[in-house]
């Protein structure tokens, strides 16, 4: 099943606003975890906090990526396209700090058998519950405005519920007389370290150059291969920047004139840009 086409004004609007929203959903859910581990004495939910906490500044970031993308300078003509893919690195850069917080209340060994247990399995609950569903239409939103730093601000969140589920479990543990505590802030340490390795990876790859996915390249391929007037698509490349996407292309037209040649770029153009 394939994602509905945005017009322009409902992805201006995604691009704005997703992010801010992004940030006060994770303010609130930090707070209530944070509040809850202070309640309950338990590292695993207060490393879970910090986790969330990573996860403001990295909306914050991203939402001043996505202001400034298109914005263009006397020093920087061609724009600010590539800076989400540079916030999105100090999403990842966040991330592993969360974790290595963790990492050191973990290597601390200080671990007592949580109290107030019940405070803080609601806690996690309210928590699991806003980071798949928010999370969810966050990365959705990405995708559909092509936004590598809100695509990835959004999985990031929706892999927050494992984390969580790891906190929830451990809680449940200590209802019963396990200190699983100490533990659990272990595991959460191991995934944020994974989910901040994999989200600097990708973006570096894109400040690098990377070619667009072969996939991709030859959907563009067949687009403009099916426009009036083309003969033959000789070559294609393609790269991310940010939001955006940018082909070379050299094709075969079929034209008389500079004029007609012209109209059918324009065409290709226009079918392209309907295509994202």
């Amino acid at each position: 099943m394939t994602e509905k086409t945005l017009s322009i004004e409902q992805k201006e609007w995604r691009r704005k606003w997703v992010v801010l929203f992004s940030a006060l959903e994770s303010l609130v859910e930090s707070g209530i975890k944070l509040g809850a581990a202070l309640l309950t004495g338990s590292v695993a939910l207060l490393a879970d906090s910090i986790h969330s906490a990573a996860d403001v500044a990295g909306s914050i970031m991203v939402w001043i990526g996505v202001r400034l993308a298109t914005h263009k300078f006397k020093r920087f003509p061609y724009g600010f396209y590539k800076i989400e893919n540079l916030l999105a690195l100090f999403i990842g850069l966040a991330v592993l700090y969360g974790a290595y917080e963790v990492f050191l209340i973990f290597l601390s060994g200080k671990s007592v058998l949580p109290k107030n247990i019940p405070i803080g399995i609601a806690a996690v609950l309210v928590g699991v519950c806003l980071d798949f569903f928010w999370g969810r239409f966050e990365a959705k939103s990405g995708r559909l405005i092509n936004s590598p730093g809100i695509e990835a601000s959004g999985n990031h969140t929706v892999s927050d519920v494992y984390s969580s589920a790891v906190v929830l479990i451990s809680l449940v543990g200590a209802q019963f007389g396990y200190n699983l505590d100490r533990w659990a802030a272990l595991i959460v340490a191991v995934i944020i370290s994974k989910m901040g390795i994999e989200i600097l990876w990708d973006n570096v790859k894109v400040l690098l150059d990377i070619s667009m996915s072969a996939e991709k390249l030859e959907a563009y391929s067949k687009i403009i291969s099916r426009q009036p007037g083309v003969l033959t698509v000789v070559s294609i490349r393609g790269r991310n920047a940010g939001s955006f996407r940018f082909i070379n292309v050299d094709v075969g037209l079929k034209a008389y004139n500079l004029q007609q040649a012209d109209d059918i770029t324009s065409k290709i153009e226009t079918k392209l840009k309907e295509h994202d």
